[in-house]
């Protein structure tokens, strides 16, 4: 692919940033520097993260991996340093505010990949819920097939699985070596799920099953050399990663589950929170924000237990829903039916909450059975109009009676509409905005905007059933009882079963799989009440200025605007607003 920047062509394939850069340090504007700038950042973006690329519907880097190669990781951080110092020498006085912002954005984001850099994170590029068992078929997933360029990347990127694990393995060396490890006790799943992946040696592997199912029946070559790399090369990569986890990794993985007991793990799991919060806040003040919302959902829970006329518990009336005949367990096709029913009363409700509505799709679909037991309940995938592939509602089978179902509306309303699917969707869509704010994610603002579409619900009428209305308040009592989690196991010192318990007494379920992904994703589950907490905050903020004048449409609208910014800059962003709001 050729870039074209201003008057200036960098061939991607042989980007050099430095070279880039003082390109663009010649151009006199400083507004059109910026957005060279941020031009620039979006293909780097692109070049280096082609997985990311092929999902947005690049097809320039479709047949190969991201370079997982120590030389290869060198150069990345490199590169950020350049970046980094190009960034701060531009003139902040001379940009419009719309660049002005965007290019605070994008230092947030540099210095934030900068800050962890120092860390080491590569070192563990595997866990249960990521790596090659789990991405390479979400990869391939994700891909637009459409003709015989598309086939022979196919099985370029194929092929070239087994120089990824080996890659991710020597960098898990690297990681042991250096007393940077993923706790014994959560990662022992991944032989499992690696032997699920690899059991299948035929053309409905799930690796191979995209290319199978848009490959013509008359290509007959292609399929023979598709399933001829995957018993020749691919099998036997996976079966070097799973003899190396069992038989070097985890003999010698972490005992301790804190963040804080790896190498300048106390400042690790803080620069995390940063990230994930995008606030400098302590860990105590998080956990005491938690334990504050645990007791207000609680008597929330109480007045439910009395609609329905029943003294009972979290952990009590998760059990008697369980029992119930209008939850009993339910079909694949039932539970997506289920779903989607629930999606479609969504969908005719969106007009009277919003004045914008994106023009992409979602659907419902199933988590893949192999990975599906140390998956959550739900997930979302986003979609690409440029890829011509719609958004991906993810629900898991396994849950597929009970306390899921009386949860089903929370889940639509958080990972759908007017959750992910709409924030990220209506974000792809915004003509003005750099191509890389388009596609950015800040875990507070993204998690926190799902989250309080959770309880939007029920000013959209859902939840009528006292049940459900449990269903919603046990979610939104999980988000809680993760400010009290997630900083207990990493900077308290809490066991797993500690953590195990709370959940259990709050929540209703041990929630192992729930424990087991603070574990191996330290920060990520605090922006979800952190951020819901700003839009609250904000709202009631203009309700109470506005009085009668308040428009919530438009207020939804003002949030969604921002496409994703740190919560500091949304409260800035707001100020501006609340004195226009028209």
């Amino acid at each position: 692919m050729i870039f074209v920047l201003g008057m200036y062509v960098v061939m991607l394939s042989d980007m050099n940033v430095q070279e880039s850069i003082d390109q663009i340090s010649k151009i006199k504007s400083e507004d059109k520097k910026a957005e060279s700038l941020f031009d620039l950042w979006w293909e780097y973006l692109m070049d280096v993260s082609p997985e990311w690329a092929s999902s947005m519907g690049r097809k320039e880097a479709d047949d190969r991996w991201t370079d997982l190669s120590i030389e290869g990781l060198a150069r990345r951080r490199e590169n950020i340093k350049i970046f980094s110092s190009f960034v701060e020498s531009v003139s902040r006085k001379e940009l419009s505010d719309h660049n002005r912002q965007s290019l605070e954005i994008l230092k947030w984001k540099i210095d934030e990949e900068a800050r962890l850099n120092e860390f080491h994170p590569e070192y563990m590029p595997i866990t249960q819920m990521w790596g090659p068992h789990v991405e390479v078929a979400q990869t391939f997933n994700q891909l637009s097939l459409k003709d015989s360029t598309d086939f022979k990347n196919y099985l370029k990127r194929l092929d070239s699985v087994s120089t990824l694990i080996d890659q991710q393995i020597e960098l898990m060396r690297t990681g042991l070596n250096s007393g940077v490890s993923f706790p014994y006790v959560v990662i022992k799943r991944v032989p499992e799920q690696i032997k699920n992946l690899i059991e299948d040696r035929t053309e409905s592997n799930s690796l191979l099953t995209p290319l199978m199912a848009t490959l013509p029946a008359s290509d007959v070559s292609t399929k023979k050399r598709a399933i001829e790399i995957l018993k020749s090369k691919v099998i036997p990569a996976f079966e070097k990663l799973d003899k190396f986890f069992e038989n070097e990794y985890l003999p010698k993985a972490r005992k301790d589950i804190s963040w804080s007991s790896l190498p300048n793990g106390k400042h690790w799991y803080e620069n995390l929170v940063r990230t994930h919060t995008t606030l400098d806040w302590t860990p105590k003040k998080i956990h005491q924000i938690g334990l504050d919302e645990v007791k207000r959902i609680r008597s929330e829970m109480e007045k439910v237990f009395k609609e329905v006329g029943a003294q009972s518990t979290p952990k009590e009336f998760t059990k008697t829903i369980r029992k119930l005949p209008q939850f009993k367990k339910l079909s694949e096709a039932d539970l997506l039916k289920f779903y989607r029913d629930i999606a479609k009363r969504i969908d005719e409700l969106l007009p009277r909450y919003f004045g914008k509505l994106p023009r992409l799709t979602y659907g419902v679909v199933s988590i893949p059975t192999e990975v599906a037991g140390s998956m959550p309940s739900a997930y979302y995938e986003p979609g690409s109009a440029k890829a011509g592939r719609a958004g991906k509602f993810f629900t898991n089978t396994q849950f597929s009676g009970g306390i899921a179902l009386a949860e089903a509306e929370a889940l639509t309303l958080h990972e759908a509409v007017p959750g992910h699917h709409l924030q990220i969707a209506l974000a792809q869509e915004m003509e003005l905005m750099p191509e890389f704010r388009k596609n950015i994610w800040f875990t507070a603002y993204g998690e926190g905007w799902a989250l309080y579409s959770e309880k939007l619900g029920e000013e959209m009428g859902f939840y009528k059933n006292p049940y459900f209305m449990f269903g919603r308040l046990r979610m939104e009592m999980l988000r809680a009882c993760r400010l009290v989690v997630d900083t207990g196991i990493h900077a308290m010192g809490w066991a797993r079963d500690q953590a195990m318990k709370y959940i259990e007494d709050n929540y209703g379920d041990a929630a192992e799989v729930e424990v087991d992904r603070y574990i191996v994703m330290p920060g990520q589950a605090l922006g979800y009440k952190i951020g819901e907490l700003k839009i609250i905050e904000l709202r009631t903020k203009a309700e109470r200025k506005l009085k009668q004048k308040f428009d919530l449409r438009k207020f939804h609208d003002f949030i969604l605007d921002q496409a994703g910014v740190p919560l500091e800059m949304l409260e800035e962003n707001f100020a501006a607003w609340l004195r226009n709001p028209n």
